[in-house]
């Protein structure tokens, strides 16, 4: 009995079960920004495998005590929804996209700094200032 444990072991360690174990990983890259009647808190969520990311989630939210930021949502939802391989969702204070990067088009890698390799992301959003974990 203990031998199989011993041998189970690795596999525990090294996430070979669940989500983890089909070898998907997630980091969240953070970027705040201050002007003087807003704070914006930037967000992406990247799943990658082996270094090629599958799917990244951004989120834009505000924060303001004199600016009503939902007719900016909606400007922003609208200019986005046609898109393919986009899904956006919002509330009173933050929008999110979230891209899959198989289907999205050039366009919208661009629009949104994107790319499919983990490593050349992570540079261009440190670069930016974002902070990752």
């Amino acid at each position: 009995m203990k031998k199989y444990i011993l041998l189970l072991i690795p596999f525990l360690l090294t996430g070979c079960f669940g989500e983890v174990g089909k070898g998907n990983l997630n980091t969240v890259c953070i970027k705040t920004e201050y002007s003087s009647n807003i704070v914006e808190t930037k967000k992406y969520e990247i799943e990658f495998s082996k270094g090629s990311i599958n799917k990244t989630k951004y989120t834009n939210s505000f924060e303001s005590n004199s600016i009503d930021m939902s007719n900016a949502i909606k400007s922003y939802q609208m200019a986005y929804k046609n898109e393919s391989g986009v899904t956006i969702t919002t509330n009173s204070n933050s929008i999110t996209y979230e891209f899959d990067l198989n289907t999205v088009s050039d366009f919208i890698k661009t629009e949104f700094d994107l790319t499919n390799k983990y490593n050349d992301q992570i540079k261009k959003l440190k670069g930016s200032g974002f902070t990752c974990d």
